[in-house]
């Protein structure tokens, strides 16, 4: 399988998951990652699940499905926009701003800078 076919493939699926009746990524009352300490009783949050405990807020839901469309592309056209965005974000120059697929790219780059 190549990269495209799996973004493809991926990518309609996680929207007919977005999408569909089952609320199990933005439910009113979403599911809650926690353990009980068997010692204290007390109940610990496990931040390891990388979720948002919230839930897919609205405004989210909506720009996804807004730009399903260009998923399955390289984003070099709107790739200018965010970083001028950012860089307005944080007060920085455009070329102060560094964009990469994935942090190995970006710590490869921190590195060898």
């Amino acid at each position: 399988m190549d990269r495209r076919t799996f973004l493809t493939a991926g990518t309609s699926a996680w929207a007919a998951l977005t999408v569909s009746a089952n609320h199990t990524f933005a439910d009113s009352n979403p599911v809650m990652h926690m353990t009980e300490n068997q010692t204290t009783g007390r109940r610990i949050l496990q931040l390891n699940h990388n979720s948002n405990p919230l839930g897919l807020p609205p405004t989210a839901q909506a720009a996804i499905l807004e730009t399903l469309a260009e998923v399955p592309h390289y984003p070099r056209a709107r790739r200018g926009q965010l970083r001028a965005r950012l860089a307005a974000l944080h007060g920085l120059s455009d070329e102060q701003v560094i964009l990469g697929a994935g942090s190995t790219e970006l710590i490869r780059c921190a590195v060898q800078a």
